[in-house]
């Protein structure tokens, strides 16, 4: 199926990549959508140019080693009046932002859950959420936090008890960070996992940004894209659960393997005419263009060019061509601009000048430059054109 989207999407002129991505509601062993780059996609690829890593913003993994803090004093209160937030911290301590402990409440389907990862770095929700099996997942309210003697900005995993903790593993291998009190102008230095406090939720809840560092060693970079399929490897979750399986040749049971596979029809016109554009308009690949040849016959009312034209239109028409033919009675500005901004493939101009030459002109939309040929090889041009 990867290799079936793959095609499609090169005949349709557009370039997709294949990205890591999160399965969602829908789960299985392995999700992958295939984004085609656009400066106005609505997703954000997280890319390594040097070893071809690609994932969704939503998935993406990426290296979080950092110059540890190898002080291990024992873990000590400091008073730290009206600074509830890391940059704050930044300023009083003069710190910085991977010397503390992050530490966001969560609902989750009305259960309180805290978030802790080091201070540098941002929580991916999609993560949590999955990780949680959240169905609702949003930051707990001031309300809320009070219901639970919860102290807003000062919040810490250290003694805080009733409360699920869930862990970035960026936090396992920190030295000493700057934590919340757990009440109002207090902080804890010095605090370490697994001495001054603990979990066994241990995951990747960490959103991956531009310039951090690739599992490789290179830097991120992102991308906007435009998601064009989807593909999932769903394997026996489904199947066993409804006790769908058949026999193999042994004659024993097994559960059957599944997939989930979708194209974007409805959004492919539009990433394909995002990523075939000029100022002109659109730059319609042939293969998905509803014409290929964009007849304008100027002077219309010339029964030469008249009779011409439609020899011309017949002729193409009989080869299985698909040909506009633009018999306005406009200027020839008017029809080229209106051939440019529509996009199809191929322009032919039948001219007075032109015929009195023996000849039609031929531009291809891609290119600046247009080309002429005698009007009886204008059949053998385009199915040329056409086959290659």
């Amino acid at each position: 199926m990867i290799g079936a989207y793959k095609r499609i999407y090169e005949r349709c002129g557009l370039d997709v990549i294949m990205v890591e991505a999160d399965s969602g509601a829908i789960g299985g062993k392995a999700s992958h959508e295939f984004m085609a780059l656009s400066d106005v996609g609505e997703d954000t690829v997280i890319m390594c140019g040097s070893c071809g890593y690609a994932a969704n913003e939503e998935k993406a993994a990426f290296d979080k080693s950092s110059k540890k803090n190898t002080v291990n004093d024992a873990m000590e209160e400091i008073y730290t009046p009206n600074v509830k937030t890391i940059e704050a911290l930044e300023t009083f301590l003069k710190i910085t932002a991977s010397q503390t402990l992050k530490s966001v409440m969560y609902d989750s389907d009305g259960e309180l859950v805290l978030a802790c990862l080091r201070g540098d770095l941002e929580i991916n929700e999609t993560k949590l959420k999955n990780f949680l099996k959240s169905n609702e997942l949003s930051v707990a309210n001031d309300d809320t936090l009070s219901k639970h003697s919860v102290v807003a900005g000062y919040v810490s995993p250290v003694g805080l008890s009733g409360i699920k903790v869930v862990v970035d593993d960026s936090l396992v291998e920190s030295g000493g960070l700057i934590a919340g009190g757990n009440k109002s102008d207090y902080h804890f230095k010095n605090v370490i996992f697994n001495r001054d406090f603990s979990s066994s939720n241990i995951v990747d809840i960490a959103k991956a940004n531009d310039g951090y560092k690739c599992t490789c060693g290179a830097r991120l970079v992102t991308r906007r894209g435009i998601e064009v399929g989807h593909v999932f490897k769903l394997g026996s979750k489904y199947s066993e659960v409804f006790e769908a399986s058949f026999l193999d040749d042994a004659g024993k049971r097994g559960a059957i393997e599944m997939g989930c596979y979708g194209i974007g029809v409805g959004r492919l016109l539009a990433a394909v005419i995002e990523q075939n554009n000029d100022e002109s308009g659109m730059v319609l690949p042939i293969s998905i263009s509803p014409f290929k040849v964009w007849l304008t016959a100027l002077n219309i009312d010339d029964e030469q060019i008249n009779q011409t034209a439609t020899e011309v239109y017949e002729n193409l028409r009989a080869l299985k061509i698909e040909v506009l033919f633009d018999d306005r009675a406009e200027s020839a500005g008017v029809k080229f601009k209106d051939a440019d901004l529509v996009g199809v493939p191929y322009r032919v101009v039948i001219s007075n000048r032109n015929l009195k030459e023996g000849v039609v002109e031929i531009k291809a939309r891609a290119t600046p430059d247009a080309i002429k040929i005698p009007v009886e090889e204008i059949q053998q041009f385009f199915e040329n054109e056409i086959s290659n």
